[in-house]
């Protein structure tokens, strides 16, 4: 039993695990992981070299084919792993996204998923604090630096035509948070992290997209530039439930930055037949029905500016064509920079 609460908390200081998840820590880690991470420490060696300790550690038995072992480690989010093919122990925050994604909560009790989710919440907040008050700051975009922005439908579809692939992912914020029912296997990547991803049709990227966009989610393109002009990034389908870009804005109050705000909506009064469609559909509470005064007048929707995102969720369900997304002017936007 001694020797089992050392182990996690050896574990528990090598990959920060918060505290009150070290006593699930086997839900996360398997025993041979956990001794590979012992093994390992703070280095990053080649397999030759993971080979040698692991035979030279007291009472510990290699696996039968090592390199598919540390194959394994790496796309379960327990390693990392170079250029050189070196590998290093991977802190929590990988190994919990990695879990989240594909490997559900099993036994997790809901009071600690929910304490994960805030931990993990505090975390991206954390990360990016400084980049969003660099944003309120007017500051000029660096095309390397990724940030989420609101995408129209249309240049949606021209970003899956610029990138070279994509591969589908399901949503790592709503894989953890699980507000919502809306669909999972929603996020659109153009790089595959540890080769989980499945590449899929441009074609096909699309159609995923405007499934997304008919129930109701918002497309954002978290994209940088690298330095051969590729882009990389994603194409995120998003809630304002459980996407930790739209949480953490509320955070920090940074509503019209993260994502970025690049429109808001405009409506038609000749064309709106006060349906309630768009109320309804709106993420953000950011329009009102106005009751008509009597029966000769029809009700009409009324669009707080203030609290419009620019998301065009409105705009792609309104059957009635009423509600046109008008541009913002001097926004600092990677789509406008005419590199996609």
């Amino acid at each position: 039993m001694n020797e089992k609460k050392d182990q996690c908390s050896r574990l528990a200081t090598r990959v920060d695990i918060p505290d009150f998840l070290i006593p699930w820590a086997d839900r996360f880690y398997e025993p041979l992981e956990v001794e590979l991470i012992d093994i390992l420490g703070n280095d990053a060696p080649d397999m030759a070299a993971v080979a040698s300790r692991w035979e030279a550690a007291p009472d510990s038995v290699c696996p039968q084919d090592l390199e598919a072992f540390l194959e394994r480690s790496f796309k379960r989010g327990v390693l990392n792993r170079d250029d050189r093919w070196h590998y290093r122990v991977a802190d929590f925050h990988t190994r919990y996204d990695i879990w989240a994604l594909f490997e559900s909560w099993q036994d997790i009790p809901d009071d600690i998923q929910y304490l994960l989710n805030h931990w993990e919440l505090d975390f991206y907040r954390d990360r990016h604090r400084d980049l969003v008050e660099d944003l309120k700051h007017n500051r000029v975009r660096d095309i390397s630096e990724r940030w989420p922005e609101y995408l129209l439908l249309h240049e949606a579809e021209a970003l899956i035509d610029a990138v070279a692939q994509v591969y589908l992912w399901p949503c790592n914020c709503r894989a953890m948070m699980g507000r919502c029912r809306n669909p999972i296997y929603t996020c659109l990547r153009f790089s595959n992290n540890r080769g989980l991803g499945w590449e899929i049709s441009k074609q096909r990227a699309k159609e995923i997209m405007r499934e997304a966009n008919r129930k109701g989610l918002m497309q954002s393109g978290e994209i940088s530039v690298l330095p051969d002009g590729a882009i990389d990034g994603a194409l995120c389908n998003c809630c304002a439930d459980c996407c930790f870009p739209h949480l953490l804005s509320t955070r920090l109050q940074a509503e019209k930055m993260w994502p970025l705000t690049r429109y808001l909506a405009h409506a038609d009064r000749d064309a709106c037949t006060g349906c309630g469609r768009c109320v309804r559909r709106c993420p953000f509470d950011a329009i009102a029905l106005d009751k008509p005064a009597n029966d000769l007048e029809r009700a009409f929707i009324r669009i707080n500016e203030e609290q419009c995102r620019g998301c065009g969720i409105c705009s792609t369900g309104c059957r009635d064509k009423a509600i046109s997304m008008v541009k913002l002017d001097g926004v600092d936007s990677l789509f406008d920079k005419q590199v996609i």
